[in-house]
This record gives structure tokens, C-alpha cells and sequence, in this order.
């Protein structure tokens, strides 16, 4: 291809009309090389030689062979928005020219960067589910995984590829990126960046080269260091401390444009760079810098494309959009069109569009990280050069959606396209194999078909017009009783069937294809959208009769919403929806209550007489099935739920050891008065470990420690709530005495009384032993319960012990700045920790050993390595861990230790470590 793309010449500054037609200049040099290839490497093919259609992705393409090219191909499914080859080498095919065109039929559906097709590695027994594994392009680059030896296993080596993420044992997600693999001392080191996070789905290194430290593979087999997931360098981005501005998920840089040597300088003599996104005050996100040659003396080149946002990317709107060069000074230049920086992506980001295509994938056309890297363009696409005249068939179908395909005299199906747009024209070609009919597919109807007897003539279109029947309803995957019933397998039929829907199309994008709004959020698959009115049916099959007992998993930011759950159109019961906080936190109804006639069967009408309760009110009420095939079906009323799982459960399981959600644990607790922190309502917390990480008190995920005689909450993370009823005789103003224990800085976080937020401000005590009452003016109580609901935000890392309620004179007392001076903890009970050494060099292990007090056992241990502070890396829950000190200077390592019969103890020893 000769695309002027590559074209650098001085331009000086045009008028309009020639920048216009420059552009058309440059569109028209897009002409066909005599041996380009027919496909690119990173196009997705549909192959429809036989009755199962497949798609597969070019991998290489070798021209060596014009003019008959061979293409190397991989089997390709689409993942959650992405495309994926299912395993490691999994259907490598090579393939002629002439087979892809002639004999297999193939037909370029989209196309997408190799950077971003995912190969499964099945040696990676864990990971991120986007990606788990390396790009073809990592692939196609020579990368891959040896097997991964036990720790102390030499095996083979390197053991990890730049882009793994590493956790240990003790520590599984601690989020470590290996960078770079290089030898040294005839010893494999890796370069590994801390602290890495993940935000949405891809990764990000928070500090422009945070935490950059180099460690030999011995040590990390030593640290039991574990491949948890791995990411392709393009999609780890990296932060630049020396940017302020832009867009929040793409203003930075990627490890791979890092690793080739890119950073930001904005003290040197140029200030832009390949992937930059440029603006003015009239257009503040108008052109990408293409292509950037930078000089310290000389002139600059820059070569400029007009972008436009599209999804969660940058986008060329044309495949050689006005590529315009400018050199000399910034200030002669760029600086006259007053340029600046808005935002910053990496070139596989940003999307060429490919006029030559027209339908396809998210990332339909080639990359600018492509094209800069001498990928050629998409040639013209033609027929399949199988000869003869050619007529036409308008094919429209009712519904609009459905695939359309011809099917041949041996009964090969070959897919034409869809109707979702409107009538699809349909080219036969008239001296090819004899077509018999044209098939239309949908999801949820039956086939239907139209009978070829007659062929239009050449030129001619012959318009078909085809109405599918709606299939009766019937499950979408086999759903037993009991059990838990996932909400996305609904089942097939289609609208007014299995299910009723507000709006067109699947709003979430995952999972079916449908109406139905289905998301993925959080690991989690959902049903969300939800609207007043909607409804959803599946279809069970019980192995034992008896009474069965159903709970729901929900989550919704408003009040007043309900679901209505009926077994075979017999009487609903009603659930009401907690107010969770926010669509991704979580919490399991059981408690309904069932009605004379169902209130919401005619919204906006009033009932004469009014529906009454049965008498069952707020309960777990059991349905009644017998052995076979039955229907449930559920009713949504009020906008804005999501909705999980339902499970039907066999009436007479126990309930969750704390008893039925909702309700206050173990009693009431009547204020003015005290609630322990660990009395929270059954069901009503939110917390980031599956486990009670203190062991004490509860069987739930809340970590609940014994201190003495006393319990309190601990392991606090942020993003985690605790939820109290408080039940009054007394309305009145009140006040609220929090008694918390926090080591480190000052924090801040909500507390929502009766759902109005309160902000509560926690000092530093000086340690997690040592306590202080923090006073809050919740407000009004109104009599019969309240609820009080505790959420850290960000806040983490402090202890929890009970609420005071007392009841308050007029308003809010005057705030005043709270001030504290931390203590040094002094060291209880007979538990004692060393370090082996005290003094070492900086990035040097330092290994400590806890001897535990006399006649205990130590159940699990919390450090922090550099107390209060944690020397903004990671801290250990192993028993006696080894660290390695970044930085040099004098730390305070500390343990908090918590011992079989439930007791506590926390040591620390102040300025005991030295790094030099």
C-alpha cells in the first residue's frame, strides 16, 4: 500500500479549502498494491463451508507465495466484548488464498488489534478473567509461558514473561507487575513494579515508576511468589505525575510505550508525542499526533489526524484521515493554533476507521499503532471469484433481527448477513452451486424458510418477505430444584414469552442477545435495567416434592421497590427490596408476605375493597411443589433494581446462623442506650473477605475480634458497611458516642441515619489498642426503629468497638478540628518478635520470628512492616514473614497477633530496623 499516511513534507498554513482537499488527495492514494495480501493479520473471518459456522482471526499473513498468499489462523469465540482463542496453539490452520475465497467461503467480519485477541494459557490455573494470558501479538513476538516449577524448584527459567501479575500465598492478589526479564550474574532478574491496581478491568501502575525494584528469581521462589494473572503491556497503563489534566481512564502511559523509552517532558524543548490527544479553546479534542520525530535543537515533526471519541476509545473517523505534517518551533506552528494537551492514549487505542468495511467488532479497522508499525491496509474486498451473472433477494423478516442465510443443495448453510438494519439484499450468484432456500434464524423463534424454485434474472432483485413464530417458552439451560437459579438463565421465547422487557436491546451487553438487560460488573453476571412492569419466567425441574422456600440476591440504591415471585400463576409472594446503598452492593431477601389480591396487579387504580394482608406479614413462606416441571415467574415493581441469583431451598434449611435477614441481632437494641459493634442486623453489612478474619463471636464474613472480655470489629477495609436498628420510645435529637482505635492518620467516614448522611471524623489513638469516643450529632429519631448505617468510603485500617445513643439538646454542636498526638504502643503481654538482621542494605530480606506469649497459639497475625505509615506498599498476614525495605531509612515494624482462645496482642518495636 502507498497510503500517504507515511508522507512527511512541510505545509505551512493552509486554507480550508486546501486542508479539504488534501484530505481527498490522500483518500484517493489508497490504491490496491498488485500483491497485497486479501486479509490483514487481526481479521476476523466467518468460514461457512459446512452446516456449523466458525469464525477465526488471521494471525500471520505470508506473501512469500504470491501470488497465492498463505494465512496462519486461530478458532476465535468473542469474551465478554472481546475475542479470544480458546487455548494456547488451539486450531493453528494454514490456509491458501484460494481456500479462504474460493473453497471455504470466508468473509471479513470485522477486524480487531492483535494486541487485543487474548490466548489462554493452560498452565494458568487462576487469573483475570479479560486477561488471562497473552495477546496473539505477545504470541506473535515469541512470548510464552514455561511451565511454572514449585517454589525452590529451579525448573526452567525465567519463570515469569513482563506483564504477569504476582501475589505469594500469604497475600494472593498483593498486585506486583513483572516489567522486564533480563539476566545478570548468570542469574534471570525481573524488574516488578508494587502496588499495582485494577481499575474497571485493566491494570494500572498508580505512580510513574512506583515502586520500580529489581529482585533475582531466587528470591521470588523464596517469597513463594505465585502468577495470579497477566496482562499484555498495552493495556497496563502507567501514571505521569507530570500531567494534571485529561481523561481520567486513558491520560497516561502504557507499560509497553514505557518500556520503549516514551515519558512525558514537559520542561524539554517539544511537548507532544505519538498517542497524544490535542485541542483548542474552540475544539478541545480535535487531532491525535500521529507521528512525532522530536528534536532538543532542531526543528520538530509532528503528523496530526482528526479524532473523534467512540466508546472507550480514540477514533480516525477514515482510513488516512487528513494526515497533516507540521515542523519547525512549537511556537511557529502548533503553538499559532494555541494546541494543548487533552489527553493521551496508546496508538493500539486508537482506532483507523476501514471504509472497505462495513459491519463487525468493536474495534472495526485497523489500529494507528498498526499502521505506524507497517501493517497494510485492507485492499478492496470482492466477490468470491466463483464466475457467472448475479441476481438479488430483498429479504425482510418480521421480527427485524434475524441472520439471514442460504443453504445449497447438499443443505450447507451460508450466512449473508441480518436484518437488523432493515431488508438485507442477498446476491446469488447464477452459475454457482445451486441455492434451494433462504433460511431466517432468530433466538427464541422457529426457522423460517423460503423455497428457491425460481432464480431471478441476472440483474434482477426479487424481494422475500419472511414471518417467524414465536417458539413456545422453554428453559434456556436445565435448571433443577433445589437449588440456585442464576437471573441471566431466564427462559427462551422472547417478549411476552419468558420474559417482558421496557426497551429494545440487551443494555448490559453480556451474556444473550436479546431484550433483557444483562451486565457484568464486579465478577458478577446481573440482570439490570430493571423497570417498573418488567417480568422474567424460568422454568425448574424439582426432583423431590415438599415446601420450598425461595430468597433472592438484589442490590439497588432506592427504597420502596419489590419483587413478586409465583410458582405456576398461583398466589405471589411479595418481596420487598432492601435499599442496599448502590447497584453493586449485595444483599439476600427471604422475607415476604403474601396478600388477599396482589396490590399491584392494576397500577394507579384504586381497589374497592383495598387489598389486606393474610395475616402472613414479613416471614419465609414456603411454595409448594411437586415432583416435575414447574414455572416460576417474578414481577418487578418500581425502577432501578439489579437482580442476581433467586435460590429454592427446602422448607426447614436453616436459615443463616445469625437467623433471617433484616432483623436486629441477638435482640432489639433500644436506645438511649449502647449497641456493640458486632450486634449489627442480620444480613446487614458488606464486607471485602469471604471469612470472619478475627474468628470471634459471628459466622458471617464480618471480622469480629476478642480483646479481654470484650468483642469489637476490626480488619476494617474501605468500601464496607455495618448496618443497626435502633428502636426508640423517646423522639428526640440524639447524639452518638463512637468508640473506635485507629494507629495511623486521621479518616473519614459516613454515617446515614435513616438514610441522611452524617460525616464522622476518626482521630489517630496510636495504636489498634487504644481507644477514644468520638461524639457525632446524628440528628432526629423518630419513635419506633431507626436504622444507622456505617460506611468506610475509603477509610480502612481502624477498630470498631460499640455506639453510645444519648439523647440531644437543639442542633449540632460547632465543629472543632480534632487533634490528637500519637502514642507509642507499649508492648503487652509476653509476646516478643525479632528480625534477622536489624541493619541491612536497602532492597536487602529482612526475616522476622514471633515467639507468642506463654501457653498460647497463635491463630493469625496482621504486620505492618513500617507502623503507622506502611511504607506505602503492602502489609503480610504470614506468622513470621520476610520483607525487603525499599527505601533506606529507620522503621517501626508491628504485629498484631490473635491467638486460638480469641485474644489479642499487639507488639511493636519502635526504630528497630535500619536500611542503608
Amino acid at each position: 500500500m502507498n497510503h500517504s499516511v507515511f508522507h512527511r513534507g512541510r505545509l505551512g498554513a493552509l486554507a480550508p479549502a486546501a486542508l479539504l482537499l488534501l484530505a481527498l488527495c490522500l483518500l484517493a492514494a489508497g490504491a490496491q498494491a498488485v500483491d497485497a495480501p486479501r486479509y490483514v493479520a487481526g481479521d476476523i473471518l466467518e468460514i461457512t463451508a459446512s452446516n456449523l459456522t466458525s469464525q477465526i482471526v488471521i494471525a500471520k499473513v505470508d506473501t512469500t507465495s504470491l501470488p497465492t498468499p498463505y494465512y496462519t489462523a486461530f478458532d476465535a469465540v468473542q469474551n465478554a466484548g472481546r475475542w479470544q482463542i480458546p487455548r494456547y496453539w488451539h486450531g493453528n490452520l494454514e490456509y491458501t488464498e484460494q481456500a479462504l475465497v474460493e473453497n471455504l467461503h470466508a468473509q471479513r467480519v470485522g477486524h480487531i488489534d492483535p494486541v487485543l485477541v487474548i490466548v489462554t494459557d493452560h498452565t494458568i490455573t487462576g487469573g483475570d478473567m479479560l486477561y488471562y494470558g497473552l495477546s496473539l501479538a505477545e504470541v506473535n513476538a515469541g512470548a510464552i509461558y514455561p511451565f511454572e516449577p514449585a517454589p525452590g524448584d529451579s525448573g526452567l527459567s525465567p519463570i515469569y514473561i513482563a506483564g504477569d501479575i504476582l501475589g505469594n500465598v500469604s497475600d494472593p492478589t498483593r498486585g506486583e507487575i513483572v516489567s522486564r526479564v533480563f539476566e545478570r550474574d548468570n542469574e534471570t532478574w525481573y524488574n516488578v513494579y508494587l502496588d499495582t491496581v485494577q481499575p474497571g478491568d485493566r491494570w494500572m501502575i498508580e505512580t510513574f515508576y512506583n515502586g520500580d525494584f529489581r529482585y533475582p528469581e531466587s528470591v521470588l521462589i523464596r517469597s513463594d511468589m505465585r502468577r495470579v494473572a497477566h496482562a499484555d503491556p498495552h493495556i497496563v497503563t502507567v501514571n505521569d505525575s507530570t500531567t494534571s489534566t485529561g481523561e481520567m481512564g486513558w491520560y497516561r502511559l502504557s507499560l509497553a510505550e514505557v518500556l520503549a523509552g516514551k515519558s512525558y517532558d514537559h520542561m524539554g524543548a517539544w511537548h507532544f508525542e505519538t498517542g497524544d490527544i490535542l485541542g483548542n479553546a474552540t475544539s478541545p479534542t480535535r487531532y491525535i499526533v500521529g507521528n512525532a520525530t522530536l528534536s532538543d535543537s532542531g526543528p520538530s515533526h509532528y503528523t496530526l489526524y482528526e479524532v473523534v471519541r467512540s466508546g472507550d476509545g480514540w477514533e480516525i473517523p477514515a482510513y488516512v484521515n487528513a494526515g497533516l505534517p507540521f515542523e519547525g518551533p512549537l511556537g511557529a506552528q502548533l503553538g499559532d493554533l494555541a494546541l494543548t494537551l487533552a489527553d493521551h492514549t496508546d496508538p493500539h487505542f486508537a482506532v483507523v476507521t476501514d471504509p472497505s468495511v462495513e459491519n463487525g467488532v468493536t474495534y472495526d479497522g485497523l489500529s494507528l499503532g498498526e499502521i505506524l508499525e507497517g501493517t497494510p491496509g485492507y485492499p478492496p474486498e470482492t466477490s468470491p471469484p466463483i464466475g457467472g451473472d448475479t441476481g438479488y433477494f430483498l429479504v425482510s423478516t418480521t421480527p427485524a433481527g434475524a441472520a439471514i442465510y442460504l443453504e445449497d443443495i447438499s443443505g450447507t448453510r451460508y450466512l449473508e448477513g441480518n436484518t437488523t438494519s432493515g431488508p438485507l439484499n442477498v446476491t446469488i450468484m447464477l452459475t454457482a452451486t445451486p441455492m434451494r432456500s433462504i433460511v431466517a434464524n432468530l433466538s427464541g423463534y422457529r426457522d423460517a424458510v423460503y423455497t428457491i424454485t425460481q432464480y431471478p434474472a441476472k440483474g434482477q432483485t426479487v424481494p422475500v418477505s419472511l414471518t417467524l413464530e414465536p417458539v413456545g417458552p422453554q428453559p434456556y439451560k436445565p435448571l433443577p430444584v433445589p437449588g440456585r437459579i442464576q437471573a441471566e438463565d431466564y427462559d427462551l421465547g422472547g417478549e411476552g414469552v419468558a420474559y417482558h422487557d421496557t426497551t429494545a436491546g440487551n443494555s448490559g451487553g453480556a451474556y444473550r442477545h436479546d431484550d433483557v438487560d444483562i451486565e457484568t460488573a464486579g465478577g458478577i453476571t446481573n440482570v439490570g435495567w430493571i423497570r417498573d412492569g418488567e417480568r422474567l419466567r424460568y422454568t425448574v425441574s424439582v426432583t423431590q416434592p415438599g415446601n420450598y422456600l425461595v430468597s433472592l440476591r438484589v442490590a439497588s440504591p432506592n427504597s420502596d421497590r419489590s419483587v413478586e415471585v409465583s410458582a405456576d400463576g398461583r398466589q405471589p409472594i411479595w418481596y420487598r427490596i432492601p435499599n442496599t446503598g448502590s447497584f453493586g452492593m449485595w444483599a439476600t431477601a427471604t422475607l415476604g408476605s403474601t396478600f388477599d389480591v396482589s396490590p399491584y396487579y392494576s397500577p394507579g387504580v384504586t381497589m374497592t375493597p383495598a387489598p389486606t394482608a393474610t395475616g402472613i406479614e414479613n416471614r419465609r413462606i414456603p411454595i409448594q411443589l411437586s415432583a416435575g416441571t414447574h414455572v416460576i415467574a417474578l414481577s418487578f415493581h418500581g425502577d432501578g433494581q439489579n437482580f442476581d441469583w433467586l435460590e429454592i431451598a427446602p422448607d426447614g434449611t436453616a436459615p443463616p446462623p445469625d437467623g433471617p435477614d433484616g432483623q436486629p441481632y441477638p435482640a432489639s437494641h433500644v436506645v438511649p442506650g449502647r449497641i456493640e459493634s458486632e450486634d449489627y442486623d442480620t444480613g446487614g453489612f458488606s464486607d471485602t473477605t469471604v471469612a470472619n478474619e478475627g474468628g470471634a463471636y459471628r459466622q458471617d464474613a464480618v471480622d469480629i475480634e476478642r480483646g479481654g472480655s470484650n468483642y469489637n470489629v476490626g480488619w476494617i477495609r474501605a468500601g464496607e458497611y455495618l448496618e443497626y436498628s435502633a428502636d426508640t420510645s423517646y423522639q428526640n435529637n440524639y447524639n452518638i458516642g463512637f468508640r473506635v482505635a485507629n494507629p495511623g492518620p486521621a479518616k473519614t467516614v459516613t454515617v446515614r441515619v435513616n438514610g441522611a448522611a452524617k460525616t464522622l471524623q476518626i482521630p489517630s489513638t496510636g495504636s489498634f489498642a487504644t481507644w477514644k469516643t468520638v461524639t457525632l450529632w446524628a440528628g432526629w429519631l423518630h419513635m419506633g426503629r431507626n436504622t444507622v448505617r456505617v460506611e468506610t468510603g475509603t477509610a480502612s485500617s481502624f477498630n470498631l468497638d460499640y455506639m453510645d445513643f444519648a439523647m440531644a439538646e437543639g442542633g449540632p454542636p460547632p465543629t472543632t478540628p480534632i487533634t490528637t498526638t500519637p502514642t507509642t504502643p507499649v508492648q503487652s503481654g509476653e509476646a516478643s518478635f525479632t528480625a534477622l538482621p536489624a541493619t541491612v542494605p536497602r532492597g536487602s530480606a529482612v526475616k522476622f520470628v514471633v515467639t507468642p506469649a506463654a501457653g498460647k497459639t497463635i491463630k493469625s497475625a496482621w504486620w505492618s512492616f513500617d507502623a503507622p505509615n506502611h511504607l506505602n506498599t503492602w502489609n503480610s498476614r504470614a506468622t513470621n514473614p520476610t520483607f525487603f525495605y525499599p527505601a533506606k531509612g529507620t522503621f517501626n515494624p508491628l504485629v498484631k497477633l490473635t491467638y486460638t482462645d480469641g485474644s489479642t496482642e499487639t507488639i511493636q518495636r519502635t526504630g528497630y530496623i535500619r536500611a542503608t
